[in-house]
């Protein structure tokens, strides 16, 4: 496996501060970047969050190791949102694919629920 993955993912109704916040209380330290945006860096990894405020994305690089996915993935898993993230090795090979979508809530389900 590789040392450094290549790290992409995409969220779905969260905003960038609140993601940020979420990274932030994870041992990950978030500076401004400009235009709304944060670099997020801490020892095994290098991201940038960036895009919408409702659809933000995550880039960057961590370190291979099977704890630092585990982390990264419980971070994003416990947000309770749609996400999708990728991990590529230094050829742009994909390594690793995560993905959630929510289901839509039907209304006429919900109200013979509470019947």
């Amino acid at each position: 496996m590789p040392e450094k993955s290549n790290f992409f993912a995409k969220f779905s109704l969260i905003s960038k501060t609140a993601l940020k916040d979420a990274f932030e209380m994870n041992t990950w330290t978030a500076s401004r970047a400009g235009g709304g945006n944060y670099d997020l860096k801490n020892e095994w990894s290098t991201l940038f969050l960036e895009g919408d405020d409702i659809k933000p994305i995550v880039t960057g690089y961590i370190n291979y190791e099977k704890e630092n996915l585990r982390i990264l993935h419980n971070i994003i898993d416990r947000l309770q949102l749609e996400y999708s993230y990728e991990l590529y090795d230094d050829e742009d090979n994909l390594i690793l694919e995560k993905e959630r979508k929510l289901e839509p809530i039907d209304d006429e389900e919900e109200e013979e629920t509470e019947a």
